[in-house]
């Protein structure tokens, strides 16, 4: 089983791409939970919801979240009754939220809420939360702090950022059944999510980090120039201390990382990348990254 940690569309990318040749069930997936929102009384999980809908054929790709087609009837309604909400939630998309927050009110971890739904979609891979705790990321911005979700929507000037946080009323654990799944896989794939927002919460869950040293882990770089250049990650890198750019990525990342992946024209030099042809811009270049990636798992990590 290959399993990824998944915080965000590119990561989404790389999971269609390898899902063209990849059967479901060999293929798990441990998402982040660290955008989660509640919005009008519903729990929302962005990363999470948008691999739920990429495995049961639902995500719009255009923008890598969401439900293909869906309507915002009621978010707009709300707006007119002067109840604007801190991001834009689709009709179908809500009722997710709904379903979720129902199983959540009933007593259900976020784990086994997760489960159902997917059963419901009939998603045949393994879909897991990265914690069945609440834990999400705040965003420092000339000194106000934004949620996540809120500094995406709101996009300030790269400049703003001054550091990037998990915040938890205690520190979050990691789910029992993700360090399961974790432990069952041959390779762990961390995509090129941004590596602040989208990746290091995994490593704040307790017992994450140690799960994730005992496996094979590839992790890929965010940085392409066949890409759309990503501000945001580079002064995020920054605020952290870490320089703007792939090598900043690979000492984030630390000795955690067996293989990391570099964009072959990427002209920053990382010692021991491996370099590999990639932009994740079109379902065929996913695949042939995909297509790269088990090869390097299949020599590094057995059949």
């Amino acid at each position: 089983m290959i399993t990824f940690l998944a915080g965000g569309d590119e990561t989404c990318k790389l999971i269609r791409g390898l899902r063209s040749f990849a059967d479901d069930s060999d293929l798990a997936v441990v998402a982040g939970t660290a955008d989660g929102m509640w919005v009008s009384g519903n729990y929302a999980l962005p990363a999470l919801d948008a691999v739920l809908f990429l495995f049961s054929g639902m995500l719009d790709t255009r923008d890598w979240s969401g439900i293909r087609g869906d309507s915002c009837a009621t978010a707009r309604f709300l707006q007119t009754m002067g109840r604007s909400e801190p991001i834009i939630v689709g009709d179908r998309e809500r009722a997710v939220h709904i379903a979720r927050s129902d199983l959540l009110a009933a007593g259900l971890p976020l784990t086994a809420a997760t489960e159902v739904i997917a059963g419901q979609f009939g998603i045949a891979s393994t879909l897991l939360p990265m914690s069945d705790d609440e834990v999400h990321v705040a965003v420092e911005c000339d000194g106000e702090w934004l949620h996540l979700l809120e500094y995406e929507r709101m996009q300030p000037p790269v400049s703003a950022i001054q550091r990037v946080v998990p915040v938890y009323p205690r520190r979050p654990r990691a789910g029992a059944k993700a360090l399961a799944c974790l432990a069952a896989s041959r390779a762990v794939v961390i995509g090129p999510d941004n590596p602040v927002s989208r990746v290091l919460p995994f490593l704040c869950c307790e017992g994450m980090r140690e799960a994730l040293e005992e496996r094979f882990i590839i992790a890929l770089s965010p940085f392409s120039p066949r890409a759309p250049h990503r501000p945001e990650i580079e002064a995020m890198l920054f605020a952290e201390g870490f320089s703007p750019d792939a090598a900043g990525v690979r000492r984030l990342y630390g000795d955690m990382v067996d293989v990391f992946v570099q964009d072959a024209r990427d002209p920053v030099e990382v010692e021991g990348a491996m370099r590999l042809n990639y932009a994740l811009t079109s379902q065929g270049r996913a695949e042939s990254l995909a297509w790269d990636l088990m090869a390097v798992i299949r020599q590094h990590a057995g059949a």
